[in-house]
Formats: C-alpha cells, sequence, structure tokens
C-alpha cells in the first residue's frame, strides 16, 4: 500500500511538471514574433515565388514542362501553412482581437507540435502508449527540458520561433516520429509487424504526404528506410545459422514479403522522386559553390553547431556516462537494444551530415549545418539520451537510483535554467501592427527597428505587399495599408 501511494504521488508529480511545462512554453511561443515569409507561403498573390507549388501538388510539370519555381516538392508544408494561417487566427477572432489572434494561433500551433513531438518521444523512450503509467511519464520529464524555446534553441530547437518553418521543419519530424513507430516498436519487442488494413492504408497515405513535405524529410527517408530494410535481412540471416549461405539470404529476403516492408520499398521510390524533382528547386540556384567549398562550409558548421553553447555537449556527456554504466550493467535484450541503436543513429547522423551539402547552398545558412538541418539528429540525440537515461533509472537500485537520478536532474536543471522565460519578444511588432491596424494613410512609415513580419527591416513599401495583402485578409486593416521603415 505504502509502495502504491508513493508511485501514485510521483505520477502527480511528474504529471504536474510536464503540464507546468507545456503552459510556460505555451506562453512563450505566443509571444515571439511572426518573422519573414508567412505572408508569402500562406497567401501567395498569383506569379509569387510560391504560388506554383501550391496548384502542383507532385511536381510533375517540372518532368512534363521543365518548370523551375520555388520548393517543387514541398506542397503539403505549404499547403499546411497556408491553410492553418488563413483560417485559424480568424477563429480565434471570437476571443482575441485581430492583431493578438495571430500570435495566439501561433502559440497553439506551436504548442500542438511540441505536445505531439513530447508524446512521440516519450512512446518511443518508454516503449509504452499508456501516457499515465511512471515509466512514460519519467520519460516525459526527462526529454521535456530540452524543448527550447529559447536558450539553446538556434542550437538544438525543435520549435522554431519562426512560425513558417514550425510546417516546413518541426510538424515533418513529428509525421516523421509516428511513421516510423510501429517499426521501432516491433524491432526493439524483437516482434514481426503487424499493421492491419486500416493502417496498411494510413501509413501508405502518410508516406505520400511524408515525401512531399519540408526539405529535409525525403533525404531522411532515403536514408532510414533502406537502413530498416537492412535491419531486418541481417535479422533474418542471422536467426537461421544452421542454413546454408544461400538458404539463409534467399529466407532473410522472403521475409521481407509483407505489406510494411513493401511500404517502405514504395517510401524509398517516392522519396527518391521527390529529391529529384527537389533538385530543380529555383531557390537553390541562387548561389552556386564547389563540393569542395560546400563540405568546407560544413566542417566548420559541425564545429560550431555542436560546441558553441552548452546544449549538445552536455547531451553528449549524458549519453557516454549512460553507455559506459550500460556496459557495467549484467547483459539484457533492452542493453543490446540500447547499444544497437547508438550504431544506427551513428550510421544514420554520418550519413545525414555528408549529404546535406548536396541539397543546395542558402546564404542565410553559411556553415550548411545549422538548427534546423540538424533537427533529425537533434531528435537522434534526444532519444539516445532519453533511452539510456530511462533504462539506468528503472535499473539501478537504492542509493544508486537516487545518486543518478540527482545526476541526470542537475544536467535537466541546466536546461531548464537556459531556457529563460521569453515574454516579450513581440512587444515591438505587435505595437507596429496596431499602428498599421489604425493608419488613416495607405503607405505609412513605421518608426521602429524590429522588423515587422519580415526577416529584417522593410525600406521599400513596396515590399509589404505580400504582408499588406495577408492583414487585410485578417481583418487588422480595413483596406491594404502599405509600410516601411527608416534606414
Amino acid at each position: 500500500m505504502h509502495l502504491f501511494m508513493k508511485n501514485n504521488l510521483l505520477r502527480i508529480v511528474l504529471a504536474g511538471l510536464l503540464i507546468a511545462d507545456i503552459c510556460f512554453s505555451f506562453i512563450q511561443h505566443a509571444n515571439m514574433p511572426v518573422t519573414g515569409d508567412l505572408a508569402e507561403v500562406a497567401f501567395p498573390d498569383k506569379g509569387s515565388a510560391y504560388y506554383h507549388v501550391l496548384q502542383d501538388p507532385v511536381g510533375l510539370s517540372v518532368l512534363i514542362h521543365d518548370t523551375l519555381y520555388a520548393n517543387p516538392n514541398r506542397y503539403f508544408s505549404h499547403l499546411w501553412t497556408s491553410a492553418y494561417m488563413l483560417h485559424v487566427p480568424k477563429m480565434l477572432q471570437t476571443v482575441a482581437d485581430p492583431v493578438e489572434s495571430i500570435y495566439l494561433a501561433c502559440g497553439v500551433i506551436k504548442i500542438l507540435i511540441q505536445a505531439g513531438l513530447l508524446l512521440l518521444f516519450a512512446t518511443y523512450i518508454s516503449n509504452s502508449f499508456s501516457i499515465t503509467t511512471l515509466k512514460w511519464l519519467t520519460a516525459a520529464v526527462l526529454v521535456t527540458p530540452l524543448f527550447q524555446a529559447s536558450g539553446y534553441n538556434s542550437y538544438m530547437g525543435f520549435i522554431d520561433q519562426s512560425i513558417t518553418y514550425n510546417f516546413f521543419y518541426s510538424l515533418p519530424l513529428m509525421l516523421l516520429l509516428l511513421f516510423f513507430l510501429p517499426y521501432y516498436r516491433a524491432w526493439y519487442n524483437q516482434t514481426i509487424i503487424r499493421m492491419s488494413n486500416t493502417q496498411l492504408i494510413l501509413w501508405a497515405g502518410l508516406t505520400f504526404i511524408l515525401c512531399f513535405s519540408g526539405p529535409l524529410v525525403p533525404g531522411i527517408l532515403a536514408i532510414i528506410c533502406p537502413l530498416i530494410l537492412l535491419g531486418y535481412l541481417y535479422r533474418e540471416f542471422r536467426d537461421n545459422p544452421a542454413q546454408p549461405f544461400g538458404i539463409r539470404v534467399k529466407h532473410a529476403i522472403i521475409s521481407l514479403n509483407k505489406p510494411p516492408f513493401i511500404i517502405l520499398f514504395l517510401t524509398i521510390l517516392l522519396s527518391l522522386y521527390s529529391l529529384y524533382i527537389g533538385s530543380f528547386n529555383i531557390l537553390n540556384r541562387a548561389e552556386t559553390l564547389s563540393l569542395t567549398d560546400l563540405y568546407g562550409k560544413l566542417s566548420l558548421g559541425i564545429f560550431h553547431q555542436f560546441t558553441d553553447k552548452a546544449g549538445f555537449p552536455l547531451a553528449f556527456l549524458v549519453i557516454a556516462i549512460n553507455l559506459i554504466l550500460l556496459a557495467r550493467m549484467p547483459d539484457s535484450a533492452e542493453k543490446r537494444g540500447i547499444f544497437t541503436l547508438t550504431r544506427w543513429l551513428l550510421l544514420f547522423s554520418i550519413l545525414f551530415i555528408l549529404l546535406l551539402p548536396l541539397g543546395g547552398y542558402r546564404l542565410y545558412r553559411p556553415q550548411i549545418l545549422r538548427y534546423d538541418t540538424v533537427m533529425p539528429i537533434t531528435a537522434g540525440i534526444v532519444l539516445l539520451f532519453g533511452i539510456s537515461s530511462h533504462y539506468l533509472i528503472f535499473a539501478f537500485q537504492g542509493i544508486r537510483r537516487y545518486l543518478y537520478v540527482a545526476i541526470v536532474g542537475l544536467i535537466l536543471a541546466v536546461f531548464t535554467r537556459a531556457d529563460i522565460p521569453m515574454f516579450y519578444e513581440n512587444d515591438c511588432e505587435e505595437k507596429c501592427l496596431y499602428e498599421i491596424a489604425s493608419a488613416t494613410d495607405t503607405i505609412l512609415i513605421l518608426h521602429h527597428d524590429c522588423p515587422v513580419m519580415e526577416w529584417g527591416k522593410i525600406s521599400d513599401y513596396r515590399m509589404s505587399a505580400a504582408n499588406a495583402r495577408l492583414l487585410n485578409y485578417w481583418g487588422v486593416t480595413k483596406r491594404l495599408t502599405y509600410y516601411y521603415q527608416e534606414e
């Protein structure tokens, strides 16, 4: 009875910590500036850079007419941005004024994506769907501090401060984790993967969506899906040592003749097609560098990305300590699984980083590797951090458990402390939007230094045309109101 009451109390405390962090994160997300690209992506004018992609979901015009346009293989990211940001702010105007509804809508989608990622991470780590169990709640609390809205956000963030980037990076990552979950659970539990007919249909649809979502997902699928197939081939080959070599190979190949694996084969083909049409992205052709230059910049990016802030070094330190401690633990299937997962994640990370320069060069990403392009590796680090720590917490007993929990708790406290409150980041932009809303002239000069729905200040009122259209659509302005700022 005492143990039961103790576990219940601990679950309540852990659930309370999760709820408090979600609320804290929502306030931070809802008080971030809108930043750039939103109007061009969500409400593109006919003939604008992002108009064509919404008319051609699978990029057929690239193949048939040799058409060049922006982001030909990212239809769903554009669709999500447009569908959400055109409708949800207007819906929220029943509880907030038009300007406030913009930031409220941004906060809502960001926290929903964060909650979805947290749910999936905790499910991977605990190997359980039951969100009320002590193991699931422990897993969730282990990784929650690693979601940084400020602090280490620009190095290992999942939820971007820019609303647009979340539809192109964090939302596809969430769907990607969902896609791989049944394969991971079957591998981790050493069972045969099974999917119902309904799930097969859903996963086939998810494949199609993922292959045309975001700049990273097709490449990730093209790397991980073959690795999964190779992993299952090796397991089937390994489990029949008494058979002749040729029979073992044949049996391993035949074992992949199942619908879940056929989906992986189709995913590989579709992701390769997506990568091909993505190579015609006109945005990648503005700056061209030699491969030597690109890999030179990548080497600098690797160094700075993983060393400039304490976030990654701390995570690496915990993982290294965990693996050393695990090596001294008695042998178990879970222990072997963690070391196998470490090797596969390391292989994926190397392949992914080496292939990044082939995706093109952008001026705003001078060293190739940045928090957004490194997000899949960040997810792997978070998973390994969580899985290894979670295993040790429940494997240790007595004073060793308390000591280990104290060490991990200290590391998590550093992450929590780094994620300092940022509740007023949008104050300047919000004031500008209210000025635009109350303007009587069609062209307004803003006497503020902060960007207004852009990456930088607007010096020519014509550059605000897309923003003016979107603000008018939302009802922030009664007419098209252009604006600019003094140099």
